[in-house]
């Protein structure tokens, strides 16, 4: 009986937030024994490396612009290649692509939305047009389902929601490997109130401040900018704001 076999597709493999959870992906469901491949449309990027450092095939399209025709058909070339099982794609431009070549090569595909976005209108479009051709939407929470179902115009009984989920023993291992440096201030999920006192010491946050963490890509997308305007509001109040992250905003 042959392996199941996935091909999971993301628009870009930069160190943002949706190829890292892919990649996190990728490798619990070959821990499953499925047989994973990975995709993107533009070209390789550094999550690139860490799929191969984890020994996951994948692939590049090259993309260089929004309407790369010529990535589709190289997409389809892989799509043929490898015969998936099923296509998981993530984000509009991904989604899109995936149900074109899915509908040319024979593929079921499953796409998925991660934010409710509004600056981009021709996006809901996109999604809009070519949601008949998926056997299923999947979300990351209700209110994400609810913005689909009303913008994209999903029927109910196609969105699926799966919250999002910590991978613990993973994230045990990464405290483990940080706690020969006290100044790395990691806490574990289970850690008690010491422990948070020793970091809280760390980062200079007074006992009677209320500590508030920001943690992601910092990318203008993201607007860091509001997170700056509500401490600047609350500057005078005992609030500690933290920001952890790296990106073109640091």
């Amino acid at each position: 009986m042959r392996t199941s076999r996935v091909l999971l597709l993301v628009t870009d493999l930069e160190r943002g937030g949706t190829p890292l959870r892919l990649a996190r992906l990728a490798s619990g469901l070959r821990e499953c024994g499925l047989e994973v491949h990975f995709g993107c449309l533009a070209r390789p990027g550094p999550v690139s490396r860490d799929l191969d450092a984890a020994g996951i095939p994948n692939f590049a399209c090259n993309a260089c612009r929004v309407r790369d025709v010529a990535a589709l058909w190289r997409l389809a070339g892989h799509v043929r290649r490898i015969r998936p099982d099923v296509i998981h794609s993530t984000l509009t431009h991904a989604n899109v692509a995936a149900r074109i070549v899915g509908l040319l090569c024979g593929v079921p595909v499953v796409t998925s939305t991660a934010t409710i976005e509004v600056e981009r209108k021709w996006h809901a479009w996109a999604e809009r047009v070519t949601h008949g051709l998926d056997s299923g939407h999947i979300v990351n929470s209700e209110a994400v389902a609810d913005h689909v179902r009303r913008v994209f115009r999903y029927p109910r009984r196609q969105v699926f929601v799966i919250p999002p989920s910590i991978d613990l023993p993973g994230s045990r291992a990464a405290v483990g490997a940080g706690a020969a440096s006290p100044a790395a201030g990691v806490v574990s999920p289970g850690a008690g109130d010491s422990d948070r006192g020793v970091v809280r010491q760390q980062l200079g946050i007074t006992s009677d401040e209320f500590a508030v963490l920001w943690a992601g890509r910092l990318d203008p997308v993201k607007r860091i900018d509001l997170v700056l305007e509500c401490a600047q509001r609350l500057r005078q109040e005992p609030f500690r704001f933290l920001i952890a992250g790296d990106g073109p905003e640091r």
